[in-house]
């Protein structure tokens, strides 16, 4: 029985594996188009509010993603959970960007509520209510 359960948890891992590589690349695709873009222009931050869910994990991932392929540019994105009724940013600036991600988190939140924190090279904040996720976006962007 033994047997069955560790078989069947190790495709249940595998598949969750699958799951989140596959939501990784979307969200590294929405950030890269829009990193890009932003770089070409001479910009440093781009903010990007991604369509998939996302945690600190899968954003640890996505930013390792982006500093390789956009070294140049420093990234906030915004995910919405409807079913919760809050949002967070995840910021992250590549080695070299000198964009601190912790003010620029904190001046997108200001006033806002929610709580978070992070270092100068990545930062995160929540918020309850998404309700105000447009002003956090334009607040980001305005930094």
């Amino acid at each position: 029985m033994k047997v069955v359960i560790d078989q069947l948890s190790a495709q249940v891992n595998a598949e969750k594996k699958k799951a989140a590589g596959a939501k990784v690349a979307v969200v590294v695709s929405q950030c890269l188009a829009e990193a890009k873009r932003v770089g070409e222009a001479g910009g440093d931050k781009a903010v990007v509010r991604v369509t998939s869910l996302v945690d600190g994990k899968l954003a640890k991932d996505i930013f390792k993603q982006l500093g390789k392929e956009c070294p140049s540019v420093a990234v906030m994105m915004l995910t919405v959970d409807d079913a919760k009724d809050s949002y967070s940013a995840f910021a992250g600036a590549p080695k070299g960007v000198a964009v601190d991600c912790k003010m620029w988190v904190g001046a997108a939140f200001k006033g806002l509520g929610g709580r978070g924190g992070g270092k100068k090279d990545n930062a995160q904040w929540n918020v309850t209510g998404r309700g105000t996720v447009g002003d956090s976006e334009a607040k980001a962007k305005a930094f």
